[in-house]
């Protein structure tokens, strides 16, 4: 099964035991409206959000997964997913600072000293996990450390939006509130799993650019927010396939998160995770 011509952003990994494995990337059978999902799973999603609709098939087993994967990165950092590992003993490291963190914010006992010490000890961490992807990517540039996520075991989709604590489904970042027809210069996101468990990027592999010219095809009308924009294309495309890629322990995902539709996924997990997110220009040469 080759990526559509209506598609076009590429994956790719600089380590072959990835794009070699079996139990990598998987594919939906379309999307679906949220709202057929609390009431099985009763997960809280906002209205008028959309998921990937199950079963999910391995690429693997079911089609050519070969053609899914790029030998090359793609020419720029907002067309490309990138699927990389990273130094154990870093990944690690920020798990344990991170966790000794919040420990330090939960036991009302702690004094402020063991609160300061510990957010320094995840400011060491970070950095030297910063370090570790500037040896192995192409870096321009600032990097913003956006912090440590702990989700839910299990969960389908795993973003939450802060302000109304509902889920909210498939969508777009946008740290950077570039417009839409700007959203090719955003930074792009790398997310570490700095937990025990896999987890999952889910993604449809079109840039904004190429959604707007699908949609405007169709002769819809211009969109201004990327609300609006995600709203329009799944309900017009509901057929359209959203593909999971595992990302193990150990592993981070490079990813245009404010160019495409895309959200994580713990799904299978047997406890919370955790990742850290990372902003900036980061590619490869």
């Amino acid at each position: 099964m080759e990526l559509s011509t209506s598609h076009d952003i590429s994956l790719f990994s600089p380590c072959r035991e990835i794009v070699t494995d079996t139990d990598r990337v998987y594919v939906s059978s379309g999307i679906t409206a949220s709202s057929r999902v609390n009431q099985l799973h009763h997960v809280p999603y906002a209205a008028r959000t959309f998921v990937p609709l199950e079963p999910w098939r391995n690429l693997e087993t079911t089609e050519d997964s070969s053609s899914i994967w790029q030998p090359r990165p793609a020419p720029t950092r907002n067309s490309g997913i990138a699927i990389v590992r990273l130094t154990q003993e870093y990944m690690i490291a920020l798990r344990r600072a991170y966790l000794d963190l919040r420990r330090a914010h939960l036991d009302s006992s702690s004094c402020e000293l063991d609160t300061a010490q510990a957010k320094e000890a995840l400011e060491r961490a970070s950095a030297d996990l910063l370090s570790d992807i500037r040896s192995l990517c192409r870096v321009k540039g600032e990097v913003v450390f956006s912090g440590v996520a702990r989700h839910q075991a299990n969960l389908s989709t795993a973003t939450v939006n802060p302000t109304t604590g509902l889920y909210a489904g498939l969508h777009l970042d946008s740290w950077d509130r570039l417009p839409l027809d700007k959203r090719q210069d955003s930074t792009n996101r790398l997310c570490a799993n700095i937990g025990t468990t896999d987890r999952f990027l889910l993604f449809i592999p079109c840039t904004l650019h190429r959604i707007r010219l699908r949609l405007e095809s169709l002769e819809q009308s211009p969109v201004a927010t990327p609300s609006s924009l995600v709203n329009r294309f799944l309900s017009a495309f509901p057929a359209e396939p959203v593909y999971r890629v595992r990302v193990r322990p150990h592993e981070a995902y490079i990813a245009p998160t404010e160019n495409m539709i895309h959200d994580g996924s713990t799904a299978g997990s047997t406890g919370p995770t955790h990742c850290a997110t990372f902003r900036g220009n980061i590619w490869f040469p």
